[in-house]
């Protein structure tokens, strides 16, 4: 019998789509998508309650793949499992629009028998995938890219308070109004491309749940039951099921099939101490695992559970950890067939944000799901750098100054700072900046910041006292500065 009483129910909630995926789908690699799902979930799990789309993830990822150069193509391309080498501009077509198009065909949510006033043989699952691109109004797309995600793109004035509307209500639209949001209201859109990816899916069970078989029971952190942490309503059900106790050994395994299709919705609970409600079983070795399940006369308590999830900086933390880091850094060019060259300069662009929101709702009928994806692509406020990367000038400890007339060769005012101070209404100023909490100490402060990694200069030490002449001299050779400049020279 599968406890009612255990540590958080470990379950598969990214619901598996397909029991016997092949070795690839479409245009990506199964294996390696499994494999990312598995780092990804392992490394942005942290509440007893997650729910996660690693598939929205990269399906998010392949809006903006066919406009990635450089080393981004391989970082987005080896992560995601994507098989193509030329960003599926030659096919016209993202990478997984196959298997979008397959899945979604299959689960339209149609009457499998019957007559327009009655259903007879069940109705398919709705699987919904969408996905938009909104750029700012006046802005171009590169023309190869935009031959791959036209039919995606819509412009909006980003500038204008009432844009957030027009996004969120696709949003919503799209998932039935389960998730509401996916920016702000109120405020202009951040950034110059926002790349959304929405599944939705509303499927019920090929077996339903009695709702007079459902009682509110205890909840406890461990399959011994001596701690209870919540109540919950239990679904109750006895009958043929596809189980198996002992193909993962330590857990116990229960998928219930979702009416007249092949998906189903997997379920996996430790039945020992050790694999506390921590530990999760990676799908890279569960799918597998399906094929051993068997038919078995199961007593099965289940919990109704309704939550929501958000990931954002932890995401894209992931992310950069599993090998995607040049489309989050300004000055890589990782970016550059995205917008027109007249529109911005390639150096500016990164990905600032990566933003995922997602609800589950499993109940006696079945389930109801959906994620939505936001990639944000942002540009630096400055204009990019030569390729040449520029000498460090840390003006940090104290420096001497001048005013010098060249056209007279006459220094007009001298000075030394040895202790700034921070003018009135400076530092909130300073901190709603571009910059906002970066500081110099920061690793990738001019990474992040300004897309350059400077060097520091070599330490040149004067061999004697420097006299007025020399001073003179060296001054004399501030060159292309205009009539009245500011010269700064730097005390050793």
């Amino acid at each position: 019998m599968i406890s009612k009483n255990t540590a958080a129910i470990t379950t598969l909630l990214n619901l598996l789509l397909l029991t016997q995926p092949a070795a690839s789908s479409g245009g990506v690699d199964s294996i390696q998508h499994r494999l990312f799902s598995d780092q990804l979930t392992s490394q942005i799990y942290s509440n007893p309650n997650e729910f996660s789309s690693a598939l929205g993830v990269s399906m998010a990822f392949s809006l903006v793949y066919p406009g990635s150069t450089n080393g981004a193509v391989d970082e987005i391309r080896t992560v995601f499992g994507y098989l193509n080498d030329d960003n599926n501009n030659n096919n016209m077509q993202l990478v997984w629009e196959e298997v979008s198009t397959s899945l979604t065909t299959r689960a339209d949510g149609a009457c499998v028998d019957g007559d327009e006033e009655r259903c007879y043989g069940g109705i398919k699952p709705l699987l919904s995938i969408a996905n938009s691109i909104w750029i700012d109004d006046g802005d171009a797309l590169n023309v190869d890219y935009e031959a791959v995600v036209g039919k995606y793109s819509q412009q909006i004035d980003f500038q204008s308070t009432d844009s957030p509307t027009v996004v969120n209500q696709w949003v919503n639209n799209q998932t039935n109004g389960l998730v509401d949001s996916i920016v702000q209201e109120g405020e202009p859109l951040p950034g110059v491309l926002i790349a959304i990816n929405s599944l939705y899916l509303k499927a019920s069970w090929a077996k339903q749940f009695y709702e007079s078989n459902t009682n509110l029971d205890s909840f406890y952190s461990t399959p011994v039951r001596s701690n209870e942490v919540a109540k919950a309503h239990f679904m109750h059900q006895v009958g043929e099921m596809l189980y198996s106790h002992d193909v993962l050994p330590g857990y116990q395994i229960v998928q219930l099939p979702f009416a007249s299709s092949s998906m189903s919705m997997v379920f996996v609970l430790p039945t020992i101490t050790e694999n506390d409600d921590k530990a999760l079983i990676p799908s890279s070795q569960l799918v597998p695992a399906l094929n051993s399940l068997k038919e078995t006369r199961v007593a099965l308590a289940l919990p109704k559970f309704k939550f929501e999830s958000l990931y954002d900086d932890n995401l894209k933390e992931a992310l950069q950890d599993i090998g995607i880091v040049s489309p989050f850094e300004g000055g890589t060019q990782s970016l550059c067939n995205i917008f027109a060259a007249e529109t911005y300069p390639c150096d500016n662009l990164f990905i600032s944000r990566v933003l995922q929101k997602t609800v589950v709702d499993v109940n006696e009928e079945g389930v109801e799901a959906a994620a939505v994806t936001a990639l944000f692509i942002s540009k630096t406020s400055f204009e990019p750098y030569d390729e040449e990367e520029p000498v460090l000038m840390m003006m940090d400890h104290p420096f001497q100054f001048f005013i010098y007339d060249e056209d007279e060769d006459l220094v007009l005012f001298e000075g030394r700072l040895g202790e700034p101070e921070i003018p009135d209404g400076g530092e909130s100023a300073a901190t709603s900046s571009f910059l906002g909490d970066s500081v110099h100490a920061d690793e990738d402060f001019w990474q992040s910041s300004f897309g350059v990694e400077p060097f520091n200069p070599p330490i040149v030490r004067a061999t004697s006292e420097p006299s007025g002449s020399t001073v003179g001299s060296s001054l004399a050779l501030l060159v292309g500065m205009s009539t009245l400049t500011l010269g700064l020279v730097l005390a050793v």
